[in-house]
């Protein structure tokens, strides 16, 4: 004799029927295997997903398009940012970033004795990228200004990054020597 679960004895499961039953608050779909009788199962409406995108922008105008009941309409676009913005910042942060290795660097190399020429050659890509956040930065403040683009914060953020960049490499550099 075979299990009540499955058809046959080869493992698989005994046929469902799918029942749809009128309620008092809408139609219900429930399994019921052969044989066997549950109540039926309530389920949720779908919720529907919010939109993509964030919140719905509303048109600044629409104009009609002559001999047709259509029209278009223009959304208000997002100021963009200056891509020179950016480069500075991230050539500020990176100039602070290899502060670190100059500073770990050198410490290290200082037990051996070569402290300053290991922090060295890292100092001069430190302050290569300093220069660089210092030039973006001021190009991209010019930019701004007469564009109209956003990212002046980061601008000012990539000056101000490369500039003490600069300033503690030189700092670590001559510690690295005195020592």
């Amino acid at each position: 004799m075979a299990e009540a679960s499955t058809v046959s004895g080869f493992g698989r499961p005994a046929p469902v029927r799918l029942a749809l039953t009128q309620e008092e608050d809408g139609p219900t779909v429930s399994e019921q295997p052969y044989g066997q009788h549950y109540p039926p199962m309530h389920r949720p409406p779908p919720a529907i997903p919010p939109p993509a995108g964030g919140p719905v922008r509303l048109p600044t105008r629409v104009e009609a398009v002559p001999g047709t009941p259509f029209g278009v309409a223009f959304l208000p676009v997002p100021r963009t940012v200056s891509g020179t913005a950016v480069g500075a910042l991230v050539a500020g942060i990176g100039s602070l970033i290899v502060l670190l290795l100059v500073g770990c660097f050198g410490w290290l190399g200082a037990q051996n004795g070569v402290g300053a020429l290991v922090g060295g050659a890292f100092a001069v890509l430190g302050t290569l990228l300093g220069a660089a956040g210092i030039s973006l930065g001021v190009s991209a403040r010019r930019q701004i200004r007469r564009s109209g683009v956003g990212g002046r914060g980061m601008a000012v953020a990539g000056i101000s990054c490369g500039a003490a960049g600069i300033a503690l490499i030189v700092l670590v550099m001559l510690v690295l020597l005195v020592t």
